[in-house]
């Protein structure tokens, strides 16, 4: 964090990324980069080629969702701070409409297995904690909230956030 962003954590702060990460790298072993590593393994490679195969499937819809999630996040941020007299909820559903104009899906949200990812539950217990004690706003924490309002309504379906889209709320709160 030092080296990317150039100061030191509060120890709280701190734990909510080591959070994050450790989240991040619970998927499971059904997980496609997980399950082609082992595949790799299993032929006979080296420990080292095994992890590059499975690092190598990560991308926009496996593991690396939460880069995308986050220019969002910030984009409806710094449109909401530009224009006060704006809702969120007008943003939100003006990007919302951008995405599907696109053809695009709202990273962050969805999950082939749970339906409520619990690594969201325990990681939206934390930073909320950290909310309540001013150590983050929650700023982005709500913007994220209200995507996934959104979608379900347009959805008319459950949408679960995904760990990629807590995991990017969370890091544009840090």
């Amino acid at each position: 964090y030092l080296l990317l962003c150039g100061e030191i954590l509060s120890e709280k702060k701190a734990k909510l990324l080591e959070s994050v990460l450790v989240a991040g790298a619970d998927h499971g072993p059904r997980a496609p980069s997980i399950a082609a590593a082992r595949m790799a393994a299993t032929c006979g490679i080296s420990f080292n080629s095994a992890v590059a195969t499975g690092i190598n499937l990560l991308g926009d819809v496996h593991g690396g969702a939460a880069e995308k999630a986050m220019k969002l996040f910030y984009l409806t941020g710094a449109i909401a701070d530009e224009n006060p007299e704006r809702t969120i909820t007008s943003i939100v559903n003006e990007q919302l409409d951008e995405l599907e104009r696109k053809k695009e899906k709202l990273p962050g949200f969805g999950h082939q297995l749970h339906d409520d990812d619990p690594r969201v539950k325990r990681l939206y217990e934390i930073a909320r904690s950290l909310v309540e004690e001013g150590e983050i706003s929650g700023k982005y924490l709500n913007i994220a909230e209200e995507y996934g309002k959104l979608l379900a309504q347009r959805k008319k379906k459950k949408m679960t956030m995904n760990v990629d889209g807590v995991s990017a709320a969370i890091q544009c709160e840090l």
